[in-house]
């Protein structure tokens, strides 16, 4: 290791307006090159509280250049913590973190600075490189903080069965460019120069060869994704979801509300606090997945790591710590609470019907509404959760997009009084299409007194070839919207959007019978949508009637 140099008043400046308050500890920054089993060199900061011999070390591992976090590593060592900060082999290097992260964590524990407790943290690819280096089951391990990043790297890039394109092909195309060159860049870095000719990309036949149509050249990781689905063998090596019930160490997951990873990652904590014995926490603001706030997540990951800096005793049969901090959206503020849907909210089931209502009861005369999508002009994506900026992936009126032929909406009747849509949301439609194959997206929206339709939550379903969806009979499907902790006020109104895609989020579905990845064909489809009768299409939610206060315990008696 190379002797470093001391953090000067400035960049101490900078990291704290970046990162939060600092502590009192003046930081040094060193140097190393750490030598995986295979003998590949991994460059790797190390920043060093001043003054402290030994301390708990932070590992958090990168593929997109180190000096993009180092105010995290000034943040971290100001607090006593020593941050090592590591580059990846690349960010197509995914199936080498876990050997890449034990390596690491090894090192560690034999430098002499090191006083056996160790912790991973980090966003989004950073977040899996935690998870892999987890999967070793470091001895010092004592707790992990993930964010915008589930367990289960591949789920999240074929939501509801679909292909995630505008998670795959800029991020891929982006870093294909620059993966190699010391100085990487991270796809949220503003001064990263836009790509050229994305819509063209998008809209590209066949869809593997989007990425020479956007940047005349093959990108392998790009075409990964498409040759293999997501529950193809391939990628098991990836999913480390096994991890949440065997593995012994508390865990925060941080995650915003316009993020794609939104429900796998509440997928994860419900596993956490299944078991016994759990230490998990779960914190959700009004972010998309670039757009996290670093000072709550610095503020939330501290107070973590501080209250798990030492090994623990084993937890006693009674034993069990979990918590939710979540913002309610749109602007109500934080709650905390034990548990999600809180203590008071009701179940209730929404049936969509004629007259393009949402209504409380069944027992409607059976109807059908129909559309036709036509994949020549597929139904945008609006305001969806996927990987773009706040200007993508945020909160924005619908209305534009439910004018198109091609988009139902159901619209209940304005509420008297606020009212707060909790816990997780699902659509169970009876449908059928003229194609053996259909997407399904489902979206609720707040419906505000000078008509702005805006989106809270969605979700997609697409069934896959099968001869029962042009047959006589409706198919029913789920489609899973997700979490939700959103406040309707008085004289708003909650409306559901039935549609057959949001391209280029989801790619669109071709129709037809050929591979979605290799089809020149295009094929448009009449969509139906049974409601009442013994087909009664409905979507099921909890609701609490009331103010969630900013700030409250959500328990039975404090909300």
């Amino acid at each position: 290791m190379t002797v470093g140099e001391k953090i000067d008043d400035d960049r101490r400046t900078a990291a704290e307006s970046a990162m939060g308050s600092l502590g009192e500890h003046d930081v040094l920054h060193e140097s190393a090159e750490i030598a995986t089993r295979d003998g590949t060199s991994l460059s790797t900061d190390v920043f060093h509280p001043d003054g402290a011999e030994q301390s708990p070390v932070i590992l958090m591992r990168t593929p997109y250049g180190r000096g993009y976090w180092h105010n995290d590593g000034i943040y971290w060592a100001s607090h006593g913590y020593r941050l090592v900060l590591q580059d990846c082999r690349g960010t197509s290097s995914y199936f080498s973190e876990a050997d890449d992260g034990g390596d690491t964590a090894a090192w560690i524990e034999r430098a002499p600075w090191f006083d056996g407790s160790l912790f991973l943290h980090g966003p989004s690819y950073l977040g899996f490189a935690a998870w892999a280096t987890a999967s070793n089951r470091p001895a010092s391990l004592r707790a992990m903080s993930v964010q915008i990043y589930s367990a289960d790297r591949v789920s999240s890039w074929y939501p509801g069965g679909t292909f995630g394109l505008d998670i795959a092909l800029p991020w891929a195309a982006s870093q294909a460019g620059v993966q190699d060159k010391p100085e990487r860049r991270a796809l949220a870095d503003e001064e990263a120069p836009p790509l050229q000719g994305i819509d063209a990309a998008f809209n590209h036949l066949p869809l593997q060869e989007a990425d020479v149509a956007l940047g005349g050249a093959v990108i392998p990781f790009y075409r990964e994704r498409l040759r293999y689905g997501r529950d193809d063998p391939h990628w098991a090596p990836l999913n480390f979801s096994n991890l949440l019930t065997e593995l012994d160490v508390p865990v925060l997951l941080i995650d915003g509300w316009y993020d794609y990873h939104r429900r796998y990652m509440w997928q994860d904590y419900r596993i956490l606090r299944s078991r016994p014995h759990t230490r998990a926490r779960l914190v959700v603001g009004p972010w998309s997945h670039v757009g996290t706030d670093p000072k709550v997540v610095n503020e939330e990951t501290r107070r973590w790591f501080d209250d798990h800096r030492r090994s623990t005793p084993a937890a006693t049969e009674s034993e069990s710590s979990t918590s939710l901090r979540l913002f309610v959206t749109p602007d109500r503020g934080w709650v905390e609470a034990p548990e999600w849907p809180p203590t008071g909210s009701a179940s209730t089931t929404l049936y969509l019907s004629t007259g393009q209502s949402v209504v409380s009861f069944a027992g409607a005369d059976a109807a059908v509404d129909a559309y036709t999508y036509d994949p020549n002009d597929p139904t945008p994506s609006v305001g969806i959760a996927g990987l773009g900026g706040p200007d993508v992936a945020m909160p924005t009126d619908n209305s534009a997009l439910e004018a198109r032929p091609d988009v139902l909406t159901y619209t209940a009747e304005a509420i008297g009084h606020a009212v707060t849509i909790v816990g997780a949301v699902r659509a169970r439609l009876f449908v059928n299409s003229t194609e053996p194959t259909a997407d399904f997206f489902v979206r609720i929206t707040d419906v505000h007194p000078d008509g702005a339709s805006v989106n809270i939550v969605d979700g997609i379903t697409r069934i896959p070839h099968t001869d029962e969806l042009t047959a006589a009979e409706p198919v029913e499907i789920e489609v899973d919207l997700g979490p939700v902790a959103h406040e309707l006020a008085a004289g708003h109104a909650l409306r559901v959007q039935v549609s057959s895609g949001a391209h280029p989020m989801h790619a669109r579905n071709p129709g037809g019978t050929e591979p979605p990845a290799t089809t020149t064909r295009l094929f448009s489809a009449t969509q139906t949508v049974h409601l009442g009768g013994d087909h009664a299409s409905r979507l099921l939610l909890d609701v609490y009637d009331g103010e969630l206060r900013a700030g409250s315990n959500a328990q039975a008696g404090e909300v």
